[in-house]
């Protein structure tokens, strides 16, 4: 995450000290995804100093603005948070967090009976920590260090969630389309299914330490997400000492810029081979397509609300009785943007067309190792030689390059990676 300048720890570390003694009480934000939650993060971090000033501590530690760091630690399979730093094996995740829970405990020590709450904040812990023994082995770490833990997340439409997803899944390479990647919102993805959630969350952490709200302006505190999530954190909090400058962070891309990117992921790998950190070539030409005015044009938007809203009817029925004792919260609207979804889909082709032709021809999927390594693979197969579990991984390796987003291949390849890093040792 970022680093906090040297001026703004002094400050924050010697100049605004709340009273000794106070009972400190974790506040854990776990999103859910597509809930505002980056803006949050950013704008809490830009009000340290006047969150602190309020008893308000936010880690230094945990990665920030985003705690990624915690549900990292937790959670029992590898993603891209691991790959971008190059842990590829179990093993070697170990070894990153070394001392992890130490420092954390050590931090926790360090500002209790001084600040009244200590904020966590991640959507990752939604996404991410999808086992309840995960939650349980959180949920011990955290208790041992406070006296109370309060949870909170936010739900949204799932259709909504599905369609604002799309787009930050094509920032990180994938090369469906918009009607593919709906078809995954189903109440068997664990990602959309929030009953499912909400029990595992309440079932470890306890119901009455819970606060679930549906994601919806209009009953937000003043029509605000900030005010609201403060508040329902620390609600003696006086809101007219934060800033409120930034209302905005990690914008959508338009229907355009999604041709773009399908076909730059298409033709140029999100992953350098064996998932060993981000293709740079592929970043380089996200960063044209998003600076290109001429892209900047319609919204990302579905005719399928109807059909998406009706597989979660009965699972989200179930949800809000459970969790909220009321009918389903979610309102149904429908944008100007989804009944006209149609109109500019024949751009959209023509533009990802094109792209797709013109980096085709500068653009090859493999590398020169993984082409030798194919030639080599097919020759030691006609002639007669046993294969053995390098060429399985490297094999797997290959169609990782050229489907980057696929989640088996992803997991297989960090699986075996993982057997044979354990076998050499």
């Amino acid at each position: 995450g970022e680093n906090l300048c040297t001026h703004e720890i002094e400050v924050y570390a010697y100049a605004i000290l709340p009273q000794r003694g106070i009972e400190m009480e974790c506040i854990l934000h776990i999103g859910t995804e597509k809930t505002g939650t980056t803006l949050l993060q950013d704008w809490m971090y830009d009000n340290i100093n006047e969150l602190g000033e309020n008893g308000v501590y936010l880690s230094r530690n945990l990665e920030f603005p985003n705690n990624r760091l915690l549900p990292s630690y937790f959670q029992g399979h590898l993603d891209e948070w691991a790959f971008q730093k190059k842990i590829t094996t179990q093993a070697l995740k170990q070894e990153f967090f070394d001392g992890f829970v130490e420092r954390f405990r050590s931090e926790v020590d360090e500002v209790s009976g001084r600040f009244s709450h200590f904020i966590i904040t991640s959507e990752h812990f939604h996404s991410r920590l999808i086992k309840k023994d995960e939650i349980r082995n959180l949920f011990e770490v955290l208790n041992s260090c406070f006296e109370k833990v309060k949870v909170i997340c936010y739900f949204r439409n799932q259709f909504d969630v599905a369609v604002s997803l799309y787009s930050t899944a094509l920032k990180s390479g994938l090369s469906a389309t918009l009607d593919e990647f709906l078809d995954r919102a189903t109440p068997d993805n664990y990602y959309y299914n929030y009953l499912r959630i909400a029990d595992q969350w309440s079932d470890v952490f306890g119901a009455r330490n819970c606060d679930f709200r549906v994601f919806n302006p209009e009953s937000f505190l003043e029509g605000d997400l900030r005010k609201d999530f403060i508040k329902a954190a620390a609600p003696s909090l006086n809101l007219e000492n934060l800033n409120y400058l930034r209302n905005r962070a990690n914008e959508s891309l338009t229907s355009f810029q999604a041709a773009a990117f399908r076909a730059v992921n298409a033709k140029v790998p999100y992953w350098r081979d064996g998932m060993a950190g981000i293709n740079e070539r592929n970043l380089t030409l996200q960063g044209t397509f998003l600076g290109l005015e001429e892209l900047k044009i319609g919204k990302i938007s579905s005719h399928r609300r109807d059909e998406v809203e009706k597989k979660f009817r009965i699972v989200n029925e179930l949800f809000f009785k459970q969790h909220f004792q009321s009918d389903n919260l979610f309102h149904k609207t429908q944008s100007r943007e989804e009944a006209a979804a149609q109109k500019t889909t024949s751009c959209e082709c023509a533009i990802e067309a094109a792209l797709r032709a013109t980096l085709s021809s500068h653009t090859r999927l493999l590398s020169e190792g993984r082409i030798n390594f194919v030639r080599d693979l097919a020759l030691k197969i006609k002639s007669g030689q046993p294969l053995n579990a390098n060429d399985a991984l490297e094999l797997m390796k290959v169609a990782l390059v050229a489907r980057p987003e696929g989640a088996f291949i992803r997991d297989k390849v960090a699986e075996w990676s993982e057997d044979i890093s354990g076998k050499e040792k």
